[in-house]
């Protein structure tokens, strides 16, 4: 007779499960990472069915997701709020109508296209950490993939029904291993667009920084460059807008 494929794996020292936040799964969504978290979360839901390992991978997958997450929304309110008053501030100086309000906003300016080297530094390093945890989320997840092949291998000792009902256990876990990866690799193409985004940001605004402080420097070029800067604030900006909300939380 074949084994009993109803057994449940020994359990494991209990632990809370990862709290299910509604916010921050919509917010994953929104940002184009797709459903990350919910896809782990419906993993973790189906864990007793899994082996001791997959049960601890799962976990870890978890962290990390969750940890990248993170990371790309500090990477995104610093870079949104740093796009936010240098548009602000450019525009003023560019459409000034006095020379005393061109002076003001002309100094302003100035100052917060002097935060872009550090800002950038800050958000590329954040994004590189972003980028290490959503790689780790991935090769765990394939090491995952190989302990359910493992776990749900079909033995020539077992019945046709039996082996009928692994297969369907496979192609469960095997469904939202796909959906969980695809997702992953979304979430790393997007870490990957804001590093060139911001990169794009960066060399714009040095070459701003350069006009605006030449008091000879022509206005036409200056206002050229100055639009271009802008552009790419508000388009860095349109493709982060479901942060908007939350970035004062």
């Amino acid at each position: 007779m074949g084994l009993n494929i109803s057994i449940i794996y020994p359990q494991v020292p209990p632990t809370p499960p990862p709290k299910r936040d509604v916010e921050r799964c919509d917010l994953a969504w929104s940002v184009g990472w797709g459903t990350c978290l919910g896809c782990v979360l419906g993993l973790i839901d189906e864990k007793k069915m899994y082996p001791p390992p997959a049960r601890k991978l799962l976990d870890e997958i978890y962290d990390y997701t969750s940890s990248g997450l993170e990371h790309h929304r500090k990477v995104t309110a610093t870079t949104y709020k740093w796009c936010s008053e240098l548009e602000s501030y450019l525009v003023g100086f560019l459409e000034a109508c006095t020379e005393n309000d061109k002076a003001t906003m002309r100094a302003f300016t100035i100052e917060r296209l002097d935060k872009a080297p550090a800002t950038v530094q800050a958000v590329l390093c954040s994004i590189e950490s972003g980028l290490k945890d959503i790689n780790l989320a991935i090769g765990l997840l394939s090491k995952f993939r190989a302990e359910i092949h493992a776990a749900f291998a079909v033995k020539g000792t077992q019945s046709s029904k039996e082996c009928t009902a692994i297969e369907a256990k496979m192609e469960s876990a095997l469904a939202c291993f796909t959906a969980t990866h695809d997702t992953l690799y979304r979430a790393r193409s997007a870490f990957k667009r804001d590093a060139q985004h911001v990169a794009f940001l960066e060399s714009s605004a040095g070459v701003v920084k350069t006009f605006i402080q030449l008091e000879s420097a022509s206005m036409p070029m200056l206002a050229s460059k100055g639009k271009e800067l802008v552009q790419l604030c508000e388009s860095y900006k349109k493709r982060h807008s479901e942060y908007a909300g939350l970035l004062s939380k």
